[in-house]
This record gives structure tokens, sequence and C-alpha cells, in this order.
């Protein structure tokens, strides 16, 4: 039953009223677009004005007043930087001195001290004394005696 009803309510409607609307309504369309093109294109000018002013940073563009925020961001986080700095230098300087004393090594034999043998020796030719080897300081990973003196 629908389908023999619809057919007579589009009969019914006021097809050429709604034809003159959309006829309206399309022209009123192009009228607002073409209005808004017109004022943009006046605006054009300006606009250009505007971005060459930003492009280029001048003093009267918002770009400038970035720049100098900027600028004044990084001037107040160097001078943080600086301070905390100084400061850490501060602390080095005035903390105790170390009077805790490490030995690494043992201490040498007396002969290696930089006496002088008993023999004695000018500084022009070689001395007399023993050749030692130091257990902590092993220069030659593949040494395995332990050290001893040689003559």
């Amino acid at each position: 039953m629908i389908p023999l009803v619809l057919p007579a309510a589009l009969k019914a409607l006021p097809w050429r009223a709604i034809g003159w609307g959309l006829v309206v309504a399309a022209v009123a369309f192009a009228g607002w677009r073409v209005n808004t093109w017109h004022t943009a294109y006046e605006a054009l000018p300006a606009v250009r004005e505007a971005l060459k002013r930003e492009e280029g940073c001048l003093p009267d563009s918002r770009c400038r007043e970035r720049q100098k925020a900027l600028q004044a961001e990084v001037a107040k986080v160097t001078v943080e930087v600086v301070n905390g700095y100084e400061k850490e230098l501060a602390d080095l300087r005035n903390r105790p001195p170390v009077t805790r004393i490490i030995r690494v090594c043992k201490a040498p034999p007396d002969n290696l001290s930089g006496k002088p043998s008993p023999t004695g020796t000018n500084g022009t030719s070689a001395g007399t004394g023993g050749v030692y080897e130091v257990d902590e300081l092993i220069l030659n990973p593949y040494l395995t005696s332990p050290s001893k003196p040689t003559k």
C-alpha cells in the first residue's frame, strides 16, 4: 500500500516552488562566495605585508616579540646554570682536603730510591744495583713468577 500512496504524495508537492527555492539558494551561495573573494582580495595586500614582516622578523612583528621572549628565557636559564656551576665549584673548593694517603705499590727497595749505589757512579756509567719487579704493577701479562731481585 505504501507504493500506491507515495506517488500520490509526490504529485501533491509543489515542484515549481521547490525548483525556484533551489535556484534562489544557488544564487545566494554564489553571491556569498563572490563577496568572500572580494573581501579577501581587498585584504590581500595587508596580509602580504604582515607575512613579509613575520618572515623578515621586523620590529613591529610578533616574531620579534617571540624572539625577545625566547632570548629573555635563554638568558634566565643561562644565569641559573652558571650560578649552579659556580656553587658546585665553590663547594669543591671549600671541601676539606683529603688527608688519607692511599699506597698503590709497595715501597721500593733502598737501592731503587734514587740513592747512589755502594760502588758509586758519577752519572756517566751504569750503576751496579739490582733490577726488581713489582707485583702490583705487572706490565707483562705473561709474567707469572713472583717478584724477586735479580743480580
